[in-house]
């Protein structure tokens, strides 16, 4: 585990003169940003209702890893790893706005794969202005690297601790996102869900075993929507950074997806399991 700062410092994209300058390239790239996405709106009512959906988890994306980034040294003492941090978690998504309107689906192995889609989109110049070329380069691979499943040994610095914190600013918005799915008589949304079947009492043994041995359930192992709850749960053993395990833990949609899983034995140990590593971040 990271080293953190148990107080979070005042947020220096909001204060001073470097850090104002950086709040100031925030405003401007949310404008583009927002500008992009705009032009995907079609009038169809489902497909909108996805963009948008998309559209405010980037938004909220940013605002946890201004939270994070706020909490630990690595960030506290590396403006360029803050900087590319806050940047890629606005367009950590950009892909997925043309993944959606040209393939109906946001499952990359039936479409393609977001994350490289994203990397390839912010070269074009009217993204990531006034960024020098380390910078821009720094930016588009945490971009390319969020969805992987693994993220490869050894990155350089800083895009480790940057592409680190981006994936946990992203699960932890997800998270929020899948629990108001998975609320109690609620018919979950096809597409967030993968169009995978909603029966109350099915779920994966193998799925099971990958959370409780402390890895990521592979979506491979999904054979349900259960299933998908317990992908979720088994992000908070890969969480980097010990300030995004207590923002996870404060913001309570977790607690929200395992009490929407099955009551029995096997469902039980999965809650005791992802609770006790919840603790580790407080």
């Amino acid at each position: 585990m990271r080293k953190k700062s148990r107080t979070p410092v005042s947020d220096p994209t909001l204060h001073g003169r470097k850090e104002g300058s950086l709040a100031l390239v925030l405003e401007k790239e949310t404008q583009v940003f927002t500008s992009y996405t705009e032009t995907f709106y079609s009038g169809d009512g489902n497909l909108d209702k996805h963009l948008k959906l998309k559209y405010a988890h980037s938004l909220r994306v940013l605002r946890n890893a201004r939270e994070i980034a706020g909490e630990e040294d690595a960030f506290r003492d590396n403006p360029q790893a803050r900087r590319a941090l806050l940047l890629s978690a606005l367009y950590h998504d950009l892909g997925r706005f043309e993944q959606l309107r040209r393939y109906r689906t946001f499952r990359d192995a039936d479409s393609v794969n977001h994350g490289l889609l994203g990397a390839r989109l912010l070269a074009d110049p009217r993204f990531l202005v006034g960024e020098n070329a380390d910078g821009r380069k720094l930016t588009r691979a945490a971009v390319l690297l969020h969805n992987r499943l693994a993220l490869p040994p050894r990155l350089p610095s800083p895009l480790d601790v940057v592409s680190k914190a981006l994936r946990d600013a992203d699960k932890i918005d997800i998270i929020r996102v899948l629990q108001e799915e998975f609320r109690p008589g609620r018919v979950p949304d096809k597409t967030i869900v993968l169009d995978l079947p909603d029966d109350p009492g099915k779920y994966s043994p193998k799925a099971l075993e990958e959370l409780l041995a402390g890895r990521t359930v592979l979506y491979s192992s999904l054979g349900s929507v259960n299933d998908f709850r317990l992908l979720l749960c088994s992000w908070v053993s890969g969480l980097e950074f010990s300030a995004s395990r207590r923002l996870l833990a404060r913001d309570g949609r977790l607690e929200t997806v395992m009490e929407s899983l099955p009551r029995n034995a096997d469902m039980d140990r999965a809650r005791s399991y992802v609770r006790s590593r919840l603790e580790e971040g407080k």
